[in-house]
C-alpha cells in the first residue's frame, strides 16, 4: 500500500490507466473493504480478497471493484445480485488510503 494518497490520481476519470496504477488500487480496495482488524460494529468479510475473487479493472472509463460475498453463500436464496459486491472507486484525498467506495 503506497504511504500516502499522493500516489493516486487526484481525478481517477482521466488517469492513464496502468498495471501500476490498478495495483495501488486494488491493495487501497483490500484496505477498505477487507481490514485486518476489523470494527466490530461493522459488518467485515469473514473471507479473504483471494477467497472472494477480487478483481479491481477499468471499463468505460471508470474503475471498479467485484468479489463474491462468501460469507452471503450461506443463504441459498439470495440472488446473485447480493452474492456479488461490486463498487466504483472515486479518488479521496482526505481518506488514507486515497480512495472511497461507492455501492453500484
Amino acid at each position: 500500500m503506497p504511504d500516502s494518497p499522493q500516489s493516486i490520481p487526484p481525478d481517477l476519470d482521466h488517469a492513464p490507466v496502468t498495471e501500476a496504477l490498478r495495483r495501488v488500487l486494488y491493495d487501497a480496495v483490500v484496505q477498505l473493504a477487507f481490514p485486518e482488524h476489523p470494527d466490530p460494529d461493522e459488518n467485515a468479510p469473514t473471507f479473504s480478497p483471494d477467497d472472494g475473487g477480487l478483481a479491481v479493472f477499468n471499463v468505460w472509463g471508470r474503475w471498479f471493484a467485484i468479489w463474491r460475498d462468501i460469507d452471503a453463500l450461506d443463504d441459498e436464496h439470495l440472488p446473485d445480485s447480493k452474492v456479488w459486491q461490486l463498487v466504483t472507486l472515486k479518488a479521496d484525498p482526505s481518506s488514507p488510503e486515497g480512495i472511497v467506495l461507492h455501492e453500484v
